[in-house]
Order: structure tokens, then C-alpha cells, then sequence
């Protein structure tokens, strides 16, 4: 069994922790669609600055699911990659950090100031994210670097492989 290097650790935490509030927030926005049950109905009106509001943001029903693709779903697949020692876990990880990034973004821009303090705290959870993910790629390295180092290295006889 292979150990997990000290970001792959880190990074299942992060995956963890965030797809399992992604994963509440779904429930919560698919509980009540109206938002009224947790006091979330007042934010309806901002999303009304948001492409195809008229159909897609009078409930919760699609920013749920949204939440549970981008966010939940997403984090969870990076977390079982990272358990696998998947070669791609460390793109997927950076990923994960810059969709979080992106989605507290938008509740930035269509939020009114001063800004959630729970959204400023994921926003840092997506930087953690995007660093930890560029730690460990280059921990491991690029899959298609090493399949072409690999190959590239035993076309050539022996004697020139040490001098490369």
C-alpha cells in the first residue's frame, strides 16, 4: 500500500470537508426550494442578475443541483482519486480549488457588500485547495512528462541514456 504524501492528507480533508457542505447545502436548497424554511428566500432577488433568472432562479431547486455538481460531486471524485494515487488527482485537486474560487466569486458580484464572512472563508478553502494541488503536481509531476521521459529515455541505447 502506497503512503499518502503530507498534500494528498491535506488535500483529503479539504475534499472532504467541502463536498460534505456542498452536500448540505443541496439538501437544504432541495428540503425547501422556496428558501423560506432557513432564511434564505430574501437572496432570490439577487440572482436575478443572472443569465435564464426568469426560469432557472425563482427556487432553489437549480442552484442546488448546481452546488452539488460543481462542488459536491466534483470534490467527492477528487477525493477517490487522491485515495488511488490516481496520476490525475493533483490537476483534479487544482481544479477543485479554482471552481470554488470562481463560485464564491460570483456570490461576490451579486451579493450585496459588505460580503458573507462563511463565502470569504471558502474562497480562502479554494485558494488551500489550488495550492495543495500545485504542491502535490509537483510532487508527482505531470503524467505526460513522465510517460515521455520513460519512453524517450529507453529508445536510446545505454550508452547515451547516461549522458542524458
Amino acid at each position: 500500500m502506497k503512503k499518502f504524501t503530507k498534500p494528498e492528507k491535506q488535500l483529503i480533508f479539504w475534499t472532504i470537508f467541502i463536498g460534505a457542505g456542498a452536500l448540505l447545502g443541496t439538501t437544504m436548497m432541495w428540503i425547501d426550494t422556496t428558501g423560506a424554511l432557513f432564511g434564505m428566500k430574501p437572496m432570490l432577488q439577487y440572482f436575478q442578475v443572472l443569465p435564464f433568472a426568469d426560469t432557472l432562479f425563482q427556487d432553489f431547486a437549480f442552484s442546488g443541483l448546481a452546488l452539488l455538481l460543481i462542488n459536491g460531486l466534483w470534490q467527492f471524485f477528487t477525493m477517490f482519486l487522491l485515495i488511488r494515487h490516481n496520476r490525475f488527482a493533483a490537476l483534479a485537486s487544482i481544479l477543485c480549488g479554482i471552481f470554488l474560487m470562481m463560485w464564491t466569486c460570483l456570490q461576490f458580484s451579486i451579493f450585496p457588500f459588505p460580503p458573507n464572512p462563511l463565502s470569504i472563508a471558502y474562497f480562502v478553502f479554494g485558494v488551500i485547495e489550488f495550492y495543495l494541488g500545485v504542491r502535490l503536481l509537483s510532487i508527482k509531476q505531470l503524467p505526460i512528462q513522465n510517460s515521455q521521459n520513460s519512453r524517450g529515455s529507453q529508445d536510446l541505447p545505454n550508452s547515451q541514456n547516461k549522458q542524458k
